[in-house]
């Protein structure tokens, strides 16, 4: 209604909209996936150390760290809770390597989920 509309002199109250321009769109699209990943990462960071009992870093082997079968099993579900996308053994197995698999999965969830990485 007219009466809920700003009137000249006043501000309005709330998020601008972005411009609907490609460079920024494409910008927001960039920024949007960094923070996702950076999340990705962290959350199965934290799954790892949860599931192995251990300190991880980017360099820790799934297998050298303790990692079996089971517990595959384990950090499989535990990323799916965490992101909504379920890897496979395949990948943890063939990506035993922390930042391997979390690399692997980030690729693997865009290619699943294409529609979430359009959003700004």
């Amino acid at each position: 209604p007219a009466e809920n509309r700003p009137r000249q002199g006043e501000r309005q109250v709330g998020p601008r909209p972005l411009p609907r321009d490609a460079d920024t769109a494409a910008y927001c699209s960039r920024e949007w996936e960094d923070r996702m990943a950076g999340e990705i990462s962290a959350s199965i960071k934290e799954i790892w150390e949860e599931v192995l009992g251990v300190p991880v870093t980017d360099d820790t082997d799934f297998f050298v760290a303790g990692g079996h079968s089971f517990l595959a099993a384990r950090i499989l579900a535990g990323v799916e809770r965490a992101t909504g996308y379920r890897p496979t053994l395949r990948s943890l197995f063939d990506n035993p390597r922390l930042a391997d698999f979390v690399a692997v999965v980030d690729a693997e969830r865009r290619q699943a989920e294409p529609s979430l990485m359009a959003r700004p």
